[in-house]
């Protein structure tokens, strides 16, 4: 929006100033170049996580905004306090000691317009596969039955000791 003010200066008769100050109002908005990122880290495997997550914050979770006036400031939907602490709390010891924060981050310019808003995840993931620790050495004399018995003894996991705590495994004959 482009508004004109207009000013007229007599000094005298035979001189008069005209003067024409242009000035606009910015209603642009910021626009989003490249959306946050979800960024994991291996869990039980990364230090530093919430030195991460700073990190990862701060940066926006790698989203680029611009704005046409030059200068703009980025707002999320949580503090980082906020932030850190939904990480920590989200601890899910049931399903792999896995963590999980979502953020939404927009840019705001001074003349008050607003980007579109982009989120991300910083979250831990569980890659790890269990191991075994121990299989033990079994044998059975060949007679009738034998074949009921090995069955039996599959399923109750073959006696494997895993260095993991597994909570859900899945049994395939």
């Amino acid at each position: 929006m482009m508004n004109i003010y207009t000013r007229r200066i007599v000094l005298s008769l035979l001189c008069v100033f005209l003067i024409n100050i242009a000035f606009s109002q910015d209603t642009e908005a910021p626009v989003i170049i490249s959306a946050a990122r979800d960024t994991s880290y291996e869990c039980g495997v990364t230090t530093n996580l919430s030195d991460k997550l700073t990190t990862w914050f701060n940066n926006a979770g790698g989203a680029v905004f611009s704005d046409n006036s030059g200068s703009f400031t980025i707002v999320t939907n949580i503090t980082l306090a906020q932030a850190i602490t939904i990480f920590n709390n989200s601890l899910d010891v049931l399903c792999g000691n896995k963590q999980k924060v979502d953020v939404t981050f927009s840019a705001i310019d001074a003349a008050g317009n607003t980007s579109a808003t982009t989120t991300a995840s910083f979250f831990t993931t569980d890659i790890t596969p269990p191991t075994i620790n121990s299989v033990p050495s079994v044998q059975y004399d060949c007679k009738v039955g034998i074949r009921d018995t090995l069955i039996a003894w599959i399923k109750k996991e073959g006696w494997i000791r895993s260095s993991r705590q597994l909570l859900q495994y899945t049994y395939l004959e």
